[in-house]
């Protein structure tokens, strides 16, 4: 029953342009028309508010957190062949120094150990006068 009278006058006003709710100049009509300005309010104040803190936020993220990032990663760089450096010449240089030694002394002290008797004896005796020459010096 709405319906019939609506059409008719929307028929009216959009066809024929007979009917005119609102003068073009009125407030309520250039309100109307402009869709109560959300629109542009939506997109003056919120979208470009909000374009402008996401820009800020990613030459925040860009400049300052990616750079510590980067900066970061050169330095544990530059750490890890330090780190290199100290465990190939030292540790392992003072592992293998203390290796060689102790088979340097292992063959010094195999060198003791041929069998013969009379090497035992010849030790002996160079040992009783190496203790006897170390008292008189002493």
């Amino acid at each position: 029953m709405f319906t019939v009278p609506v059409i008719y006058l929307a028929y009216m006003r959009y066809v024929k342009k007979q009917v005119s709710w609102f003068p073009e100049t009125d407030f309520l009509f250039k309100l109307s028309y402009n869709q109560w300005y959300i629109d542009r309010f939506y997109q003056n104040y919120l979208v470009k508010s909000v374009v402008w803190i996401s820009r800020i936020c990613y030459n925040f993220d860009r400049k300052v957190i990616d750079g510590f990032v980067n900066l970061l990663s050169k330095i544990t760089q530059k750490l890890a062949i330090i780190s290199d450096w100290i465990d190939r010449n030292l540790v392992d240089g003072l592992i293998n120094f203390i290796a060689f030694r102790v088979r340097d002394v292992g063959s010094f002290a195999r060198s003791f150990q041929t069998g013969k008797v009379q090497q035992y004896l010849l030790t002996m005796l160079l040992l009783v006068l190496g203790i006897y020459i170390f008292k008189i010096l002493i």
